[in-house]
C-alpha cells in the first residue's frame, strides 16, 4: 500500500517539474523574440535619423573644408529647388488653362464673335432693298441688331389701273432671339422699320391712257384746282412693325450667313404731294404698302463676326 502511494506521488511530481520547464522555456523564446524585435526597430529609427540628419546637417558638418563638396552640395540645392518651383509653375499653368478651357466650354460661337457686319437684302414681287447691318450678341440666345438699307425701290401696280415708282431709304432696329446655342441654328425676331421715299402714282384707264378722276376714288381726297387728279409726285413715309423667322448660320472663323422670311403689319403711313404739301395718309397706302409690296418678303444677310 505504501509502495503503490510512492509511485503516485513521483508520477505527480515528474509531471510538474516537466510543466514548471516548458513554461519557463516558452518564457524564455517570447523574451528573446521581444529583444530582437525591439533591437530591429531601434536600428531602423537610428538609420532613418542618421540619413535626415545628413541631408540637414549644415555645410560644415557634411563638407568641412572641402570646397568641392560643398560646390556639389549647392548644386544639388539649386537644381532641387528649381525643380520644386517647376512643378509649382507647371500646377498654376495647369489650373489656369482648366479655368480658360471651362470659360470656353460655356461661351458659344457667337458670343467668341459678338460684333457682326453684313450685307443686308430685303426682296419681294415689288419691292426690293440693300444695305448694310450690325448686330451685337448681348447674350447667348439675344442679338441686337439694325440695318440702314439705303436702296429701297418700291416698284409696282396697285389694282391693275395705278402704277407706283419709289426709291429712297429704309431702316431698320430689332432683337433676334436664336433657338440654338450650336453653328447652326433657327431664329424668330422682331424689329421696327422706317421707310423714306420718294417717286409718283399714276392712274390708267382700260385703254392705258390717263384717266381722270382716279386718286379721288383710290385716296378719297379732292386735289387743288390746279393739279391733276391722276398723277401724285410725293414722299411716302411709313412705320412699320416687322417679324421674321430662318436661319442662321456662324463659323467659328466669323463667317456668318442668314436666310429667311419676314411680314410686316404698319403703324402708321402718309404721301405727301410736293406740289400741294397735303398729307393724303389713307387706309388705301397702308393697302398698297402692306398687302401689295410688304407682305411677304425674303431676307438674305452675309457677313463676317469679330
Amino acid at each position: 500500500m505504501n509502495k503503490s502511494n510512492m509511485t503516485g506521488e513521483g508520477y505527480l511530481y515528474l509531471m510538474l517539474v516537466i510543466k514548471q520547464i516548458g513554461a519557463r522555456l516558452s518564457l524564455g523564446i517570447l523574451i528573446s523574440f521581444s529583444w530582437v524585435s525591439f533591437s530591429y526597430a531601434q536600428s531602423n529609427w537610428a538609420g532613418t535619423s542618421k540619413s535626415t540628419q545628413s541631408r540637414h546637417m549644415s555645410a560644415q558638418k557634411q563638407c568641412g573644408q572641402d570646397r568641392r563638396c560643398r560646390l556639389e552640395r549647392l548644386k544639388l540645392l539649386n537644381q532641387k529647388r528649381k525643380q520644386s518651383q517647376a512643378r509649382g509653375q507647371d500646377r498654376r499653368a495647369l489650373k489656369y488653362q482648366e479655368n480658360i478651357d471651362k470659360k470656353y466650354l460655356r461661351i458659344t460661337t457667337r458670343e467668341q464673335r459678338p460684333l457682326l457686319f453684313d450685307l443686308d437684302f430685303m426682296v419681294a414681287d415689288y419691292f426690293s432693298g440693300s444695305g448694310i447691318a450690325t448686330s451685337w450678341q448681348w447674350l447667348k440666345h439675344l442679338r441686337l441688331n439694325a440695318s440702314y438699307v439705303f436702296n429701297c425701290s418700291l416698284h409696282g401696280y396697285y389694282d391693275y389701273d395705278t402704277e407706283y415708282n419709289f426709291d429712297g431709304s429704309c431702316y431698320k432696329g430689332g432683337v433676334r432671339y436664336l433657338f440654338g446655342t450650336k453653328n447652326f441654328s433657327t431664329y424668330i425676331e422682331a424689329y421696327g422699320m422706317q421707310m423714306i421715299v420718294d417717286g409718283n402714282i399714276y392712274t390708267y384707264n382700260n385703254n392705258g391712257a390717263v384717266s381722270g378722276g382716279g386718286f379721288e376714288d383710290i385716296f378719297d381726297f379732292t386735289p387743288e384746282p390746279q393739279f391733276t387728279d391722276d398723277y401724285i409726285d410725293g414722299e411716302l413715309e411709313a412705320h412699320l412693325l416687322g417679324l421674321g423667322t430662318g436661319f442662321d448660320w456662324q463659323t467659328e472663323k466669323g463667317f456668318h450667313l442668314r436666310l429667311g422670311v419676314s411680314t410686316h403689319y404698319v403703324l402708321f403711313a402718309s404721301l405727301r404731294d410736293k406740289s400741294s404739301r397735303a398729307n393724303l395718309t389713307d387706309n388705301e397706302i397702308e393697302a398698297l404698302i402692306v398687302d401689295n409690296v410688304l407682305a411677304l418678303t425674303v431676307d438674305f444677310s452675309l457677313g463676317y463676326a469679330f
